[in-house]
């Protein structure tokens, strides 16, 4: 088995993925909004504030990914090899998910601009 805060840093980080994925359903419902008012300065404003919250679990998607993979390449005598590529696979899959929702949401700020 993993190490504990090894097991609650991936929890972690899974759960930041899931808040990334909610943040920018709302982003995605705040465009809609954004496209009903023709644009209105306050409806963008709101837009903002999400595209925001998304960018800002982003960073923390990529600093539990570096974290993970340090201690994935620190480990490499103490575990077997191919659990530990597994391991980083998953990793690195989910950060994919947080970079591939902060990608959209910048491609949603620069069309409501």
């Amino acid at each position: 088995p993993l190490e504990e805060h090894v097991q609650q840093d991936f929890i972690q980080l899974v759960r930041e993925v899931q808040s990334i994925v909610t943040y920018l359903e709302q982003a995605i419902r705040e465009l809609k909004r954004v496209l009903a008012s023709s644009f209105s300065k306050r409806e963008r404003k709101k837009e903002e504030k999400e595209i925001v919250r998304v960018e800002t679990v982003e960073s923390e998607i990529d600093k539990l990914t570096v974290k993970l993979g340090k201690w994935t390449y620190s480990r490499k005598h103490d575990y077997n090899v191919l659990d530990l590529i597994f391991f980083n696979d998953l990793v690195l899959i989910f950060a994919e998910i947080g970079d591939k929702a902060e990608n959209l949401a910048e491609m949603i700020r620069s069309f409501t601009r």
